[in-house]
């Protein structure tokens, strides 16, 4: 009886797992000597999402409670601010009520996610080839691509298991019509959604180009896509909850922050910095955007299509006049766009005008697009239902995707209005910020095109064997990185008594932030302190005030409970020891270097209501143009200064008429960060003679603002009541790369 008989399929699923998991060990050790103390990667998202887990075990989900996250006080509404991960619950909550240890949770999770990864990608190519030698490269395509060490601090990221586990479900159901199978992808699907909010559009586009390419009749379709609607109905409470505060607090992803975490053609050509063999030693790009491969997957990739470019001669010599003609055209318009590049913006007076390069070679691809859809390849493809030419289109479709809404080819665009771009017409593809994310179904893809491939390689024996151990060898080696392991400082131990909520100083640094907010697990007071993929509108103002040294800013605060403040006891943080003794109470000194305050909660008397006076124009020395913004009761648009704060910016107001007025409002919405450092208001009743009627930094008042208003910060500048015409205000802070930013501006009374 021959080695291979004598292997039950439940042997090899079983020393495939077994593979992965100890692959995953090795490539992440030491990491599984210590999950209660070393954090992989980085003292920064590892943090935050071990908080994110923690919290969802402490409060029940979707429950009022678990929204109004312990972060950020006293915000509200705070979960919203980040990814969920409540599909990674199933692993992180047993072990974070068995261990009590938030970081051991995520560890086991983080650690978890290359094997899953790599089984859901071995189940899925075992369903297409029915070959464990072919479905062992694809596990270890997909569980340990070069690509991941992108994500080493993004556990949303890492577990991308569901996706191959939808698609497996439903290449099972298309052949076998079992209910069962639908039922796995609904929970494949709910589960990839609930760990990471960028999969649940990513997952969607892929699902909806394999229905398109494999169902062909409604009733294959219908009982899909209600098993799909089904999936996602419990999406829908979480969905409508993040569409409420987003839009309540004028939540957006700026296009640069968007351009900016897209990837670049030339990232193709790049590896992450933590990969083993080619981290530093190809090209540079933005940071989370290399897409390299690896050698092994595109030597692998580059002989597919080579074996099939000469399998199909009789194709390439059976084209049409208009095809032909079609195709020149392309290659004439794609040399249009390419001469800009090479010789500037031209034109031919009256008949041709070149300017940049994306539009016409925008053109050109689309022509080239319509061309190949419409090829024979693809008719007979499409007919056949062929599993590699779909993997082979989406996977170039989810790295068009990648690209972003202004694709560039080594920081030339070369397309106008990308597919992206159409997606973020979209509800909910405004809000993703890392399109470069789309290559994670990249990589499935064409691990699945190598695997069919390999699987359908007509040859046997030493040969093949030889060939995917040198294959699975090279991914391997690829994909191997070095992993990181600071070890997580010691928790702060305070004996607080009749506490709300506790702020760590330094507040607003990043790093400082991520561990104090860790230190924060367990506590039953909230963290003044956080970090999340959004910030509530008084963080940055208190940053600004605290760095300032305006700490009358705590008092703002604690107007909404009573606040520790702890602080290090080192020569850097004297002034704000000095104003917390003489302002606070001293809760403890720890024998590590820090103190703790007690601040009881402070009641401020209510300045009266105010009556809004008529504004006539409203004008700027800097964009002004866009003065305007200021007076057209839209919070969602703003006027702002060029670049930065110089200190030279003003905005004059011109009243509808001659009345008394006592207070300025500039109400800055979302943009609270931008408020003026320091600020001057004159008045005046004929435009010539100004008098001075206040001065000062505005710091204080905008965490006030942000604090008590946080959809609009309405920034309130109170000065004795004078008659006036014109309103003057000066800005004459300086603050780099932060301009001044007015949402909307009004003149009051008391």
């Amino acid at each position: 009886m021959s080695l291979n008989r004598t292997i039950t399929p439940r042997l090899r699923w079983g020393s495939g797992a077994a593979a992965f998991v100890v692959l995953s060990l090795a490539i992440t050790y030491p990491l599984v000597t210590d999950m209660a103390h070393l954090v992989p990667h980085d003292l920064g998202d590892p943090l935050l999402n071990s908080w994110i887990l923690w919290w969802s075990t402490a409060r029940l989900p979707l429950s009022n409670a678990w929204w109004n996250a312990a972060m950020f006080f006293p915000a509200t509404d705070v979960t919203t601010y980040s990814e969920v991960l409540l599909g990674l619950l199933p692993i992180t909550a047993p072990v974070q009520w068995a261990t009590g240890s938030a970081l051991t949770s995520y560890n086991t999770a983080f650690l978890l996610s290359f094997p899953l990864c790599a089984l859901a990608a071995y189940a899925l190519a075992f369903q297409l080839t029915q070959s464990h030698s072919a479905a062992t490269v694809a596990g270890l395509a997909y569980g340990f691509p070069v690509y991941k060490a992108n994500e080493l601090a993004h556990i949303q990221m890492l577990a991308y298991y569901g996706a191959p586990m939808a698609l497996f479900a439903l290449h099972r159901f298309v052949e076998s019509r079992r209910q069962r199978w639908l039922v796995l992808f609904a929970c494949a699907w709910l589960v990839q959604a609930l760990s990471n909010g960028n999969a649940m559009f990513h997952l969607a586009i892929l699902v909806a180009l394999w229905l398109a390419w494999f169902v062909a009749d409604l009733k294959t379709l219908l009982p899909i896509g209600v098993a799909w609607l089904m999936a996602s109905l419990p999406l829908v409470p979480i969905l409508a909850r993040y569409q409420a505060v987003h839009q309540r607090m004028h939540f957006s992803r700026d296009i640069n922050e968007i351009v900016a975490n897209s990837a670049d053609v030339s990232a193709l050509f790049a590896a992450p910095p933590e990969n083993v063999l080619w981290g530093g030693s190809l090209l540079s790009v933005n940071p989370g955007t290399a897409l390299f491969p690896g050698v092994a997957v595109s030597a692998a990739l580059a002989v597919i299509a080579l074996a099939w470019w000469q399998r199909r001669p009789e194709r390439r010599r059976r084209l049409s006049t208009a095809r032909k003609g079609a195709i020149a055209l392309a290659l004439a318009i794609a040399g249009v766009a390419a001469s800009v590049v090479i010789l500037g913006p031209w034109q031919i007076p009256g008949v041709l005008t070149v300017t940049a390069l994306h539009k016409p070679f925008a053109i050109a691809a689309g022509l080239g697009l319509v061309l190949l859809l419409t090829s024979n390849w693809i008719r007979d493809a499409r007919r056949a239902r062929s599993i590699v030419a779909f993997y082979v289109l989406a996977a170039g479709a989810m790295y068009l995707l990648a690209l972003g809404p202004r694709p560039t080819a080594w920081g030339h665009q070369f397309l106008y209005e990308p597919p992206y771009a159409w997606l973020m017409r979209l509800p909910g593809f405004g809000t993703l910020r890392a399109p470069a994310r789309f290559a994670m179904l990249a990589v499935l893809c064409q691990s699945l095109v190598v695997a069919v491939s390999l699987a359908r390689w007509r040859v046997g024996g030493r040969v093949r064997f030889a060939a995917v151990t040198v294959l699975a060898s090279g991914i391997v080696a690829d994909g191997w990185f070095t992993l990181p392991l600071p070890v997580i400082p010691d928790a702060r131990v305070v004996r607080w008594n009749d506490v709300d909520a506790v702020l760590e100083l330094p507040f607003g640094d990043p790093g400082a932030d991520f561990i104090s907010l860790y230190r924060a697990i367990g506590s039953t007071a909230a963290t003044v302190n956080g970090y999340s993929g959004y910030f509530p509108p008084h963080y940055l103002p208190l940053t600004f005030a605290l760095r300032d040294r305006q700490f009358s800013a705590l008092r703002e605060v604690a107007h909404y409970g009573n606040l520790g403040v702890i602080l290090p006891r080192s020569s850097e943080h004297l002034a704000e020891r000095a104003w917390l003794e003489a302002n606070a109470l001293t809760v403890d000194q720890g024998q590590d270097g820090w103190i703790a305050f007690r601040m009881p909660r402070e009641t401020r008397p209510d300045p009266g209501p105010l009556t809004p006076v008529p504004v006539r124009a409203v004008a700027a020395t800097e964009h002004g143009e866009d003065a305007g913004r200021m007076i057209d009761g839209e919070i969602s648009t703003a006027w702002s200064s060029v670049g930065q704060q110089n200190g030279d910016e003003e905005v004059v107001v011109e009243l509808e008429e001659p009345q008394p007025v006592s207070s300025v409002v500039l109400s800055m919405g979302p943009l609270s960060f931008g408020f003026p450092r320091q600020l001057e208001v004159s008045t005046s009743a004929d435009g010539q003679d100004w008098q001075i009627q206040w001065r000062g930094t505005t710091s204080l008042q905008t965490v006030r603002a942000a604090l008590l208003t946080p959809e609009r910060v309405p920034v309130v500048i109170d000065f004795a009541p004078t008659p006036a015409r014109w309103i003057r205000l000066r800005q004459l802070g300086t603050e780099h790369q932060i301009p001044w930013w007015i949402a909307e501006l009004e003149v009051a009374r008391r």
